[in-house]
């Protein structure tokens, strides 16, 4: 049996692994006819007690963020359709949200490979997302 991945979710945080990624995710869509979802998620630092001014620090952020994704995504994705956000917020529970909310039918995510000490310190957001998916998870660790 085979399936085909037509909706994807590439979360991207814009390192060389997770650029990576993109080169896997236009793989299935192109073989699949599918689309890839571009998501890059700004993790929100301390509360938004300094109202519509704390925001729009934000709101730069968020464009310039949606500037390289699309930059990303002219250089990858030729000849797939698809989309690019950023989000404001908890990675992982807003990439598993945006699975929901895009009817993602599979996940291609990058991983560091953190073991020990580093993993326990910096978490692992690929793994809490494997556990928390609805969706298959591909977790790609790109080496140069």
């Amino acid at each position: 049996m085979t399936i085909a991945y037509k909706r994807i979710l590439n979360p991207v945080d814009f390192d060389d692994n997770s650029t990576a990624t993109i080169d896997v995710a236009a793989q299935f869509a192109r073989q699949n006819g599918g689309e890839v979802f571009l998501l890059h998620v700004l993790p929100m630092i301390g509360s938004p007690a300094g109202g519509p001014a704390y925001m729009e620090l934000y709101q730069e952020e968020v464009h310039k963020s949606n500037t390289h994704l699309e930059a990303l995504a002219r250089k990858h994705l030729d000849g797939v359709k698809y989309e690019v956000s950023t989000d404001i917020g908890n990675t992982v529970e807003l990439i598993l949200s945006a699975e929901k909310e895009r009817k993602a039918d599979l996940i291609v995510i990058g991983t560091h490979g953190r073991t020990g000490l580093a993993r326990i310190l910096v978490g692992s957001v690929a793994e809490a997302v494997l556990r928390g998916a609805e969706c298959p998870v591909l977790a790609f660790r790109h080496t140069a």
